[in-house]
């Protein structure tokens, strides 16, 4: 919630953030990570009504590449039952000053359109 000193008038953004990896790395299990980004716990969240209001999903990229996570994310989204083939992430640019900015539009349920963007927090090889 932001809100300013001299107003009373307030301003909700609802943020829900997951770690993301590509392949298992450490101690993150992608397949665990991916699920939760996906679940209840992580979009549905919001598609579901769960936060009232609207808001965004950041995912930390601590292990691969963006482009990849987002892959494996719409392969889960293909495979489950909740969701429908237009719930996939497509590329947008939500954010202009960010690269890997996504959005997901669900309709079968409350008509939502879901902003993402990854931060790419993996080490690459130079």
């Amino acid at each position: 919630m932001f809100s300013t000193f001299d107003s009373k008038e307030q301003l909700y953004l609802g943020v829900e953030a997951k770690i993301l990896v590509e392949k298992n790395f450490l101690k993150r299990v992608a397949t665990t990570e991916l699920a939760e980004y996906t679940s209840v716990t992580g979009m549905r969240k919001f598609i579901e009504g769960i936060y009232k209001k609207r808001g965004l999903m950041i995912g930390y990229i601590i292990e691969g590449s963006p482009g990849a996570v987002v892959e494996q994310i719409n392969k889960r989204i293909e495979a489950d039952s909740f969701y429908s083939i237009t719930d996939k992430l497509v590329k947008t640019q939500v954010v202009k000053e960010f690269e890997h900015t996504y959005c997901s539009n669900h309709i079968s349920r409350i008509p939502y359109s879901l902003p993402h963007l990854f931060l790419d927090f993996s080490l690459h090889e130079l």
